[in-house]
């Protein structure tokens, strides 16, 4: 991540950085799959497969129709794993 890059004032923690950077700058998209984790995580959520796949289907219904080739999701899980605020 470059530290000068401007972001938007609602895109404020890393988590959301990295979502806004992988998602083409999609401001609305970032957040809406913020809160679609946030919503749907639970403890010890990426170690267990049933609670991983309820954030897989949460990121899935935020992302709706921009998934066109089914793989948008797996990418965005995986970073959504590797971000530490939603451990």
């Amino acid at each position: 991540n470059d530290p000068d890059r401007k972001y938007p004032k609602s895109v404020n923690t890393p988590a959301k950085r990295a979502l806004y950077d992988n998602l083409d700058n999609n401001e609305q998209l970032a957040l809406a799959m913020d809160n679609a984790v946030w919503e749907s995580k639970q403890d010890d959520w990426e170690n267990n497969s049933f609670k991983t796949k309820r954030v897989k289907f949460a990121i899935q219904e935020a992302l709706g129709d921009k998934d066109k080739d089914g793989k948008m999701v797996d990418r965005v899980l995986e970073l959504v794993k590797n971000q530490k605020e939603y451990k």
